[in-house]
């Protein structure tokens, strides 16, 4: 992997162009298709060119995508981080989201799961945008987890989504998470209940 990265250096550096990736590190990316990686594809961060896709194989029957990632971004990114293959005007691209910027931090040549569809996306921010402020108890994240896989179910049936359907999948999420909350307010648990319903507001937001 090392060798891969330097020789893609002098290469550049001998037809005169600058590498995309300057002290770059792996970072190993499981997803459960292809979407037409071959390698070489920017990885972006804020709509920044932060590294690119060295290889793409197969790992624990998933498509594993190596990618190197700029030494200072790496630093940036958690374990509830995410990446989402998506397309424009030049190509292929995968894009970098960080679901919760106060999980642990992600280490060099850390293995973490890919998001495949705009749709499962939508699910995965929804999920940590309420989940990330509560302590919850065991029971409560049995619950959640429960109502959250119903969700997940939908997905699988769906297939490849629009924009629209990842829009109806945040509001199911918002409808079941708004039970939870009712019942977490009934149980006197007010201060919990407040919070998941400004998150929502959020998540409202964000899809409008």
């Amino acid at each position: 992997m090392r060798w891969s990265i330097v020789l893609l250096g002098l290469s550049l550096a001998c037809s005169g162009e600058k590498a995309t990736v300057e002290d770059g590190v792996p970072l190993n990316v499981l997803f459960d298709e292809r979407h037409g990686l071959e390698g070489g594809e920017p990885v972006r961060f804020h709509d920044f060119d932060v590294g690119e896709v060295i290889s793409v194989d197969i790992h624990a029957s998933r498509v594993r995508a190596v990618l190197s990632i700029e030494r200072e971004v790496l630093e940036q990114l958690t374990k509830a981080t995410t990446f989402l293959v998506d397309k424009d005007g030049n190509g292929l691209f995968v894009q970098t989201y960080v679901l919760d910027a106060d999980a642990p931090r992600l280490e060099e040549g850390a293995t973490v799961d890919g998001t495949d569809s705009a749709l499962e996306l939508a699910m995965k921010r929804a999920t940590a945008s309420v989940s990330s402020v509560l302590d919850w108890s065991d029971e409560d994240q049995a619950e959640l987890d429960r109502r959250l896989e119903e969700l997940q179910e939908t997905l699988g049936k769906l297939g490849e989504a629009t924009s629209e359907e990842a829009k109806k999948v945040a509001d199911d999420l918002e409808r079941g998470i708004g039970r939870l909350s009712k019942e977490l307010e009934e149980a006197g648990r007010s201060e919990e209940a407040e919070k998941i319903r400004k998150k929502l507001d959020e998540l409202r937001k964000r899809f409008e």
